[in-house]
């Protein structure tokens, strides 16, 4: 799962150990989601997050955020500034670019297990 991918990648560059194991509980049906990452897959996973926050920078710098419809339109609070519902989105705000992931100065992160 994504969520658990995140995490392990936040945990991996900001105290320098691939984690051993991260475990997600839903606690309405009790389902446990278990992921034991690797470095490799966290550095994939690394570039991939970066590849998506520089796509939602340029389109932050040229102000064009598409609308993309799908099923769950039927739940939003925000037709009436869709587009595709025939809405007028609000100005963008001035000065809206956001610092994006800063490169880690830090050695190469542990391997998985050096926790321990």
């Amino acid at each position: 799962p994504f969520q658990l991918k995140f995490y392990a990648l936040v945990l991996w560059r900001t105290r320098g150990v691939v984690p051993r194991v991260l475990r997600l509980l839903y606690l309405r049906d009790a389902e446990v989601c278990d992921y034991t990452p690797d470095a490799e897959e966290l550095a994939r996973f690394e570039r991939t997050v970066v590849a998506l926050w520089r796509a939602i920078e340029q389109a932050t710098e040229r102000q064009d955020f598409r609308p993309r419809p799908s099923r769950l339109c039927d739940w939003c609070n925000h037709q009436a500034h869709c587009p595709s519902f025939g809405g007028t989105p609000p100005p963008f705000p001035v000065g809206a670019v956001a610092a994006g992931p800063q490169p880690d100065a830090r050695s190469a992160p542990s391997a998985p297990g050096a926790d321990e």
